[in-house]
Formats: C-alpha cells, structure tokens, sequence
C-alpha cells in the first residue's frame, strides 16, 4: 500500500488510468473530478470527500475498476458508478445519497468455485441512489438507509441486509430471493405483492406480516 498523501485538494481532474491504484488517500478532497475508466484496485479512501456541498458537483467512477477498493467515512453523495467493475469493493460508513450505480457490476472474488471476498456496503446513506439493472446478490448491504433508493430489475438474492431501514422504499421492483432481512426496519412492505421466497426475517417483522395480511389482530 503507497500512501499517498493527505488533506490534498484536487479540482476539475481528469486522472490518468493507474494513478491511484494501490494507494491511500486521506481526508483529501476531490470536487468534480473524473475517474472514469481508471484503475482504483486496491485503493483506500479514508474520510475523503467526492462531493461538494456549495457547487453541489461530484465525482465520476463510470466504467472504473473498484477491485478491493475501500471507500472509509467518504462523502460520494450524487457521484456516478455507471457500469463500474467492483469485484470485493467495500464502501463502510458513507454518504452516498443519490449516487448513481446503475449497471454496475458487485461480483465476488472466487477461487475454486468458493467465494473469498463479498462486495460490502455497510453502515452508508443511500437514500434516493440508484441501484437499477445492478446485481448484489450475497453482497453484504447489512446497517444501510435504503429511503427512496431506486432499485428497478436489481437482484439482492442472498444479501446480507440487517439492520437497514427500507423506508419508503418500493419493494415490487427487486429480487430479494433468500435474502437476510432480519432486523430491518421494513415500512410498508406489503407481502401480498411482493414474492418473498426464503427470506429471513426475525419474529418482529414476520409478527407484522402476518397482522398486515389480517391473519392475526392487533391486541
């Protein structure tokens, strides 16, 4: 790991394709800039800010490489990871509302058919992001605030997603196929529209499900 730098500023750049693989950055700021088809593998952001709050411009990752690439404490709100690659990318304790993942590919790294690493998105704000036509299936989404993402043709087959709040959050465009919802605050998840083969949930949640569908009555 190349430590780079920290508390650096960079403006309106464009950056050449490995410039920031393998390093760490630290608590610098990045406003406007393009990482667009970059290789970022193996990079680390700790408490870095891609976003800025009074010309309200953020970063571009479309198309970029996010191999093992750590987004620590990061602002990424409204940034774009249009049809980025992002084998076992973790994103932990981040704002991210409105960012733009559509397309973008979560796969795991394997070896001999076994799955090593998971794609993570911990803990992070993805209020209003977008996540359509994007497949996380046994990505580890566990502590998220979901309110108003956009996930039309997403895929959360065998996610791990405790402990979110999926609320409002429309739950008839995704498959959450033998997901972990357990301890998630789920709003108005209507059973009777939504397919939930295998889901786990805890007693709470099915408790709700079952009043909601009128097969128990309130006390």
């Amino acid at each position: 790991m190349i430590r780079k730098g920290s508390m650096k500023a960079y403006r309106a750049q464009r950056f050449a394709i490995d410039q920031f693989k393998g390093v760490r950055m630290d608590h610098a700021t990045f406003i406007d800039c393009d990482f667009s088809a970059t290789d970022l593998s193996g990079a680390e952001f700790r408490g870095c800010s891609f976003h800025d709050v009074q010309s309200g411009k953020s970063c571009n990752f479309n198309s970029a490489l996010l191999k093992n690439t750590l987004f620590d404490r990061c602002d990424l709100t409204r940034c774009t990871f249009r049809s980025a690659v992002a084998p076992a990318l973790a994103i932990v304790d981040c704002r991210a509302q409105e960012a733009d993942f559509r397309n973008a590919r979560f796969l795991p790294i394997e070896s001999d058919g076994q799955l090593l690493f998971a794609s993570r998105i911990l803990r992070s704000n993805l209020s209003h992001a977008n996540f359509s036509g994007v497949v996380l299936d046994g990505c580890h989404l566990q502590g998220n605030r979901w309110a108003g993402a956009i996930s039309i043709g997403t895929s959360f087959r065998d996610a791990l997603l405790n402990d979110g709040v999926f609320h409002p959050f429309d739950w008839s465009t995704a498959d959450f196929s033998h997901a972990d919802l357990r301890g998630s605050v789920l709003g108005d998840l209507n059973p009777r529209e939504v397919m939930l083969l295998e889901v786990r949930l805890d007693e709470e949640q099915i408790a709700s499900m079952l009043l909601r569908l009128g097969i128990v009555s309130p006390m």
